[in-house]
């Protein structure tokens, strides 16, 4: 580095040099310029000047401003500048007053300088640096060896003095590096760095000492491990487990004296801190121990100390525990295996188990829930398979007084619904009565009106007769038509057309029926008629104000037969979810009905085994879900509702023209309880249409509708007329015998 500065300082003296000495030169060319052309314009001639000899003048011009050559020194300039080497060359327009009057006149001067003397100058000053620079750098060396000497010749002797340490002996250093205060001082920490490894040496000889005295007197069972978790020691202690002596065992690896834990013992040793493995050790004499390996670092990187803590008087405590929580359940538990044999089981359990033994191996493959008796006690038996077990759960419960208690409570609620069903059938027919009477007393006081007043009598009796039928319907546990299996799908499919009538104008009705596959239920199909009518009836009376959209979807979830009917109204307040079910409980207004429509819902879903729940609440739209048991689809596609022979055997194609839809409802279910296939038009141009598809053997109409008497006579299909009333459906049924018979229809 000293070289480089030295050459990079001798660089920047000769530039500076070189530029000092071109300078002067170009001052002394131009000053000579100026003498030559006031020569000149004085008519002197130039080469006599003294100073001419005095510069470094090479060659000369003056020449006019017409070009014409005043004086010259030496050869031309153009012949002589390739080849005159290094030199410089002055080129100058001189302006010089001359003449008496001091007429200024312009003159060009041209002169080569040499630049010989500049080049010598610069060579001496470059060998008087070099002189220079080589006498410095040798003082330097020569310094800087000495001083080297001085600094390296104590580290040496500190170098070879750490080389020769031991700790466990005392080190003298003796003072290095006398007049350098830095190395004194690290000769002090090397003295006192040796002093403090010696202490430590010697803390850590005592400590191993007394972690060896330790480790041999523990009373609790240790190993030493390598990361491997091979044995490489072991305490007195230890030897009751290991069966040997601590050398017999070395190398051996730790899972050899477990069961379940090598996995779990190869986890463990990269843990940073304690790392605890409940595992079943190997005795020597072959039994098997619960115990808790505690493994921790020791502090060398293939070293760990493993400690063995016997759990087996613990587990014993627990199991004790375990048993005395066990037997006093309530509840009988017990553990079945695989074979259904039952493993452990509770004292609650022990009286039943000659009863459930059968019931258990039955259903051993499975999970379920069912009851059965045993010694007078009705028990609720649920078998799980808990995930991560290697048994079942059996657990019993016996539920006699529970059911007996809801028995009891079934039987008041009964009365209680009985009382509620004479207080709403009294208030009802009161009503009616009082009517009834009141339009006696009309025809008394007045006769003339005694046809208003017989019209008005009817329709007050028909409207206790609906309230007599759906009393009789709900009151019914079953219906007196025998049950069968049909298809919940072509059930609403055929309802379409009577569900539309029902609805007024600004209310559409949606049906789903998925992928179209069959829904088979086991049922009445009159009244599982009824109950859509009484749900989509319900809908209609929520969405009629503002009108909105009926969604009646039938399908399968969770292995039932579900049959919904949801619609966009304001929904149902919760306040009233628990009352919908009521008989007699209505939202309508007065005339509006009995207050009996899902009271007839829930008793015909219960006759049907089923269940009825209103899943959603107000202002999100009322959603009434049924679900029903499932069917045999076998017995479905066995029947015989798709062969038109046995169509005839059960009845006739009736098409029903009734523009009122309620009447036309009541009729179409009087007439296909009696085994007639019905179809409902509301005018004559919708019984043209249905005809055209679906050819009736008869037809009922009003005994005033014209229109319709006409087409089928038109038609020639035998028409049986009626007043559109429940009760005139009787004559209906009659009619259509007496044609059957007759065989004009079949």
């Amino acid at each position: 580095m000293l070289v480089l500065t030295l050459l990079a300082v001798s660089a920047l003296v000769l530039w500076h040099e070189h530029r000092v000495l071109n300078d002067e030169l170009e001052v002394q060319g131009d000053l000579l310029a100026r003498l030559l052309a006031l020569s000149a314009a004085d008519g002197g001639s130039p080469e006599y000047l003294a100073v001419l000899t005095m510069t470094d003048l090479t060659a000369g011009e003056v020449r006019s401003v017409d070009g014409e050559v005043m004086w010259r020194y030496g050869p031309p300039l153009d012949e002589i500048t390739p080849i005159a080497g290094p030199q410089l060359r002055v080129d100058r327009r001189v302006e010089v007053a001359a003449g008496p009057w001091g007429q200024r006149q312009a003159f060009d001067v041209s002169l080569l300088m040499s630049r010989s003397r500049l080049q010598g100058s610069l060579a001496g000053a470059a060998v008087r640096l070099v002189v220079a620079l080589a006498f410095a750098l040798a003082i330097a060396m020569t310094v800087g060896l000495w001083m080297v000497g001085r600094v390296v010749e104590p580290l040496a002797e500190l170098a070879e003095l750490s080389r020769s340490f031991d700790p466990r002996e005392p080190l003298e250093v003796s003072p290095v590096g006398r007049g350098v205060a830095e190395l004194a001082e690290l000769a002090a920490a090397f003295r006192e760095m040796t002093r403090r490894l010696s202490e430590q040496q010697r803390s850590l000889v005592a400590s191993e000492r007394r972690f060896r005295e330790l480790f041999a007197s523990s009373p609790t069972p240790l190993l030493e491990l390598d990361r491997e978790t091979r044995i490489r020691g072991a305490n007195p202690a230890a030897v009751a487990f290991l069966g040997a002596e601590p050398g017999a065992v070395a190398g051996r690896p730790l899972g050899a004296f477990t069961v379940d834990a090598p996995d779990r013992l190869a986890g463990s040793t990269t843990s940073a801190g304690e790392s605890v493995v409940e595992t079943r050790w190997r005795m020597p004499d072959g039994d098997l121990a619960e115990v808790e390996l505690h493994l921790r670092s020791a502090g060398d990187a293939g070293h760990l100390i493993a400690s063995i803590h016997d759990l087996t008087d613990r587990v014993r405590r627990l199991g004790e525990r375990w048993q005395r929580t066990f037997d006093a359940m309530i509840d009988g538990v017990a553990l079945v295996a695989d074979d259904a044999g039952v493993v452990v089981a509770n004292r609650a359990l022990a009286p039943h188990l000659p009863a459930l033994g059968p019931e258990v191996l039955a259903r051993a493959a499975a999970e379920g829930s069912w009851r059965t008796r045993s010694l007078d006690r009705l028990l609720e038996c649920n078998l799980s398979r808990p995930g991560g077990l290697e048994h079942a759960i059996l657990v019993v419960r016996d539920v006699t007084e529970a059911v007996s208690a809801e028995a009891r409570l079934r039987e008041a609620g009964k009365m209680q619904a009985v009382a509620t069903l004479a207080s709403g059938v009294a208030h009802d027919f009161n009503n009616l009565l009082a009517a009834v009477q009141l339009h006696l007393r009309l025809i008394e006081a007045e006769p003339e009106r005694a046809g208003e007043a017989v019209a008005a009598i009817r329709d007050l009796a028909e409207q206790g007769s609906e309230v007599v039928s759906e009393l009789l319907l709900f009151a019914r546990s079953d219906s007196s038509a025998a049950p069968q299996t049909l298809d919940l799908v072509s059930l609403v499919s055929e309802q379409r057309t009577v569900l539309n009538h029902l609805l007024p104008d600004g209310v559409e009705l949606e049906v789903k029926t998925g992928d179209g596959a069959p829904v088979p239920v086991v049922g009445n199909p009159v009244a599982l008629r009824r109950l859509l009518l009484n749900l989509v009836v319900n809908a209609r009376d929520a969405v009629a104000s503002d009108g909105g959209t009926i969604t009646v979807s039938v399908g399968r979830r969770g292995g039932r037969a579900e049959l919904e009917v949801a619609d966009t109204g304001p929904g149902i307040a919760d306040e009233i979810r628990d009352r919908l079910f009521e008989p007699f409980f209505t939202l309508r207004r007065r005339g509006r009905g009995a207050g009996l429509g899902l009271a007839v819902v829930y008793a015909v879903a219960s006759a049907h085994g089923g269940e009825v729940e209103l899943v959603s609440g107000a202002g999100e739209g009322a959603r009434f879900v049924v679900r029903l048991p499932p069917g045999d689809i076998a017995e479905l596609a066995g029947a015989d509702h798709d062969d038109p022979a046995a169509q005839a055997g059960r009845g006739a194609r009736v098409l029903l023209v009734e523009p009122d839809g309620r009447a036309a409802a009541a009729i179409l279910e009087r007439l296909a309880e009696a085994g007639h296939d019905v179809r409902h038009a509301p005018g004559v141009g919708a019984a043209r249409r249905i005809a055209a598809g679906w050819p009736p053997a008869a037809v009922v109409a009003r005994p005033d509708d014209r229109a319709a008497a006409e087409w089928s006579v038109g038609a020639g299909l035998p028409l049986v007329t009626a007043p559109p009333t429940a009760a005139a459906t009787d004559a209906v049924l009659a009619r259509l015998a007496e044609l059957a018979g007759a065989a004009e229809i079949g």
